[in-house]
């Protein structure tokens, strides 16, 4: 037996660039105002910044909304809203950025006489092998990227997770995200090679106070170009992007970050882990099948949990080309290894 293995996520490289849990607030501001600056950022290479915030109404009911605005360098890049009373929403994401210095601050509006709260930001700088990026900027035309072919100690990569995040704004009304076969008022729409597919999360810009946010997670081949491309109803509606494909981020739908080569009876790992939240991970040997009983019958074994996941399993009756699966929004892989028999 040999044991081989890779370091997907250059965890000796991150850096964790403000951590600040210091709670600041607003109160009866009905125009967007600054909750707080949280001063520069420096990247000293192209790369990807992932955040996680927290918000928290007081005072009120649970029908005034409040609104938060998160932007890096002067462009929005995240919204929210919240209206449920004393409640804490977190929130996160991730943006591909140049090289360079960037102002971070949080903007935010309330009702009268309610208080919206800020706390717990964090915001840092992440490296993977094999990722490409889009960095944030005002959407112009379709974007472009491919992930190159290249071996691992499992096989070659076979799928990345096209990760895209959009920040929306019709000024004067309120601006929505269409979904796949949706034709809404100031609706914003996003085409994979010119499919349409669906926002993997969406927040509506309810009462047109620039909240209006979506991310997509889309897995696709590796070592082809796919074009993300923005479709707006109303050709006024201004639309911030970023863009990152990598094997190695999860997303909604499953994906198959490698097509495994090695021979039959070998184990292989995968160490899935937290990114920007830390939400259930899912990884597993198999595939939904024509008519489905649910996981337990779908996958020849399978792993579903937060925090760290330590995936094995051992090809002896299955065949390697069944392949890995693995999912969960927010989280990503950071080791692959195959014990070779």
């Amino acid at each position: 037996m040999v044991l081989l293995t890779e370091t997907e996520r250059s965890i000796l490289l991150e850096k964790n660039l403000i951590n600040d849990p210091t709670q600041y607030s607003i109160t009866t501001q009905p125009s967007l105002v600054t909750i707080h600056d949280y001063g520069n950022i420096t990247l000293a290479e192209a790369g990807l910044v992932i955040f996680k915030y927290t918000l928290r109404k007081a005072t009120g009911n649970d029908v005034d909304k409040c609104y938060a605005r998160f932007e890096i360098g002067g462009i929005p890049i995240h919204g929210a809203e919240i209206h449920i009373l004393n409640t804490d929403f977190v929130f996160g994401g991730l943006c591909w950025l140049a090289a360079g210095t960037y102002d971070v601050l949080v903007k935010g509006c309330t009702p009268t006489g309610v208080t919206l709260y800020l706390k717990q930001f964090q915001i840092g700088f992440v490296k993977f092998n094999d990722s490409v990026g889009h960095a944030l900027a005002a959407y112009s035309s379709g974007i472009a990227k491919t992930v190159p072919a290249r071996a691992t100690p499992a096989g070659p990569l076979k799928q990345a997770v096209y990760a895209v995040m959009v920040e929306a704004y019709t000024a004067g009304a309120v601006t929505y995200f269409e979904d796949a076969g949706e034709t809404l008022t100031n609706g914003v729409g996003i085409t994979v090679d010119g499919v349409r597919v669906n926002w993997s999360t969406k927040q509506h810009d309810v009462d047109g106070k620039q909240a209006a946010h979506g991310k997509c997670f889309y897995p696709a081949s590796t070592a082809e170009s796919h074009t993300i491309t923005i479709v707006k109803e109303n050709a006024s509606t201004t639309v911030n992007i970023t863009v990152c494909a990598c094997p190695w981020i999860l997303g909604g739908p499953v994906h198959n970050p490698v097509a495994f080569s090695f021979s039959q009876g070998s184990t292989v790992y995968m160490t899935l882990e937290p990114l920007f939240v830390d939400e259930s991970k899912f990884a597993g040997v198999g595939k939904v099948r024509g008519v489905s009983y649910g996981t337990a019958t779908d996958y020849y074994g399978s792993s579903s949990a937060t925090g760290i996941i330590e995936y094995s399993y051992t090809f002896e009756t299955v065949n390697q080309d069944m392949g890995f699966a693995c999912s969960g929004v927010g989280g990503c892989i950071t080791n692959v290894g195959v014990d070779m028999r």
